[in-house]
């Protein structure tokens, strides 16, 4: 459970770092079967960049492998979720592993506004990503960088652009983001960093060149959750149309997620 304190710095900035939540040898475990997960032959279209190679990002993770599947019923994570978002929160069908990559400034409900949805800047929206990082934020990046108390600013990031005009805006970013204070979670292995999806944010780069050690590797996984409000089936019904979530069509959870899940007293928001 958190503290009232750890609640009021969510509220005010976006986002709270809940310190061990997992054990170092969970830690292993989980790291362990992400690297597995990423040695399977792809399963989803969504497995896929847009340019027809394999991605950095495995959509659905918990569901394809029993190997994650305990971490949704992990009681320090369910707990922590049931203090932010209500006893009767959802995971929704948005869940990933991630190995590598290092994207730049956007908010989780970027692309949603550029499709014309605003239901994100309703006062009851709760939306958050449950970011579980499996190495140390540090001078190989890792974690992640925000700007503290944007999720209350309007999206920046959410104009089109053709590529001369993003080029552009990537090289302002870079001038504007230090005078908008941009801070790096100091997140250690084993920790949980929940973020309002409308948080400003991007990945921790590293901070030097040369190849990252294999222990340093950038594993994390990602967990996407909500209060049961009228909000979570209007995200389900936009990532539902979304072309690259093609993993959804069909979708259902695996029954060991079903069970850890239910076990834990938490709700998976389902796609029926």
């Amino acid at each position: 459970m958190l503290t009232t304190a750890q609640k009021i710095s969510f509220l005010n900035d976006g986002y709270v770092l809940v310190p061990n939540i997992f054990s170092s040898s969970e830690v292993g475990r989980m790291r362990e079967a992400v690297k597995a997960l990423f040695l399977k032959p792809a399963s989803h279209a969504s497995d896929y960049d847009n340019r027809g190679t394999l991605g950095s990002v495995r959509f659905d993770a918990f569901c394809r492998t029993t190997e994650l599947a305990w971490v949704l019923g992990h009681e320090p994570l369910v707990s922590a979720l049931k203090s932010l978002l209500g006893d009767d929160f959802l995971y929704l069908p948005e869940m990933a592993a991630h190995f590598g990559g290092f994207g730049d400034w956007h908010k989780d409900t970027t692309q949603q506004e550029k499709a014309g949805h605003l239901f994100q800047w309703s006062p009851t929206y709760a939306n958050v990503e449950a970011a579980i990082y499996l190495q140390d934020n540090g001078k190989w990046g890792g974690g992640l960088d925000v700007i503290p108390g944007s999720h209350r600013s309007p999206d920046r990031w959410v104009a089109e652009r053709g590529m001369v005009e993003e080029l552009r805006a990537r090289l302002e970013r870079r001038r504007l983001i230090p005078r908008l204070r941009g801070v790096t979670i100091p997140s250690k292995a084993g920790d949980l960093v929940i973020f309002d999806f409308r948080l400003d944010h991007k990945a921790s780069w590293p901070k030097r060149a040369g190849e990252i050690p294999e222990e340093k590797k950038k594993l994390a996984l990602f967990a996407a959750c909500s209060a049961n409000n009228e909000h979570a089936q209007s995200y389900l019904r936009y990532i539902r149309q979304r072309p690259d979530y093609g993993f959804l069509n069909g979708h259902d959870y695996s029954s060991a997620v079903k069970e850890v899940v239910s076990k834990a007293g938490a709700h998976l928001l389902r796609m029926a």
